[in-house]
């Protein structure tokens, strides 16, 4: 694990749940990736399938029935990008996610 990406870990507040849920991602400018979401919380998430972006990069994800949220990239390594929110989920959201994906 990279430095950032060991900074952001422990500084984790929210429970993470494992989940497996087609989304659809990307950057300003850019055209969407279908990507897979791997886990989920209240700050941010894990996803399979975005190109190559630098930490500190900004992605919009778009999440079903939820519609986009912004969100910057914390780092990336071995295919897996993990991002955090700029605007938290609420719990429920999270937890109705978690049930029906997880």
């Amino acid at each position: 694990m990279d430095q950032s990406a060991r900074k952001w870990a422990d500084r984790r507040s929210a429970e993470r749940h494992d989940i497996r849920l087609e989304a659809r991602a990307r950057r300003p400018g850019r055209n969407y990736s279908v990507v897979t979401i791997t886990d989920i919380s209240t700050d941010g998430f894990a996803i399979l399938g975005l190109e190559s972006y630098s930490p500190g990069a900004d992605i919009t994800i778009y999440l079903p029935g939820l519609g986009p949220k912004l969100a910057t990239v914390m780092w990336q390594r071995d295919g897996r990008t993990g991002s955090r929110f700029f605007e938290p989920l609420h719990a429920a959201v999270v937890d109705h996610l978690a049930q029906r994906f997880g």
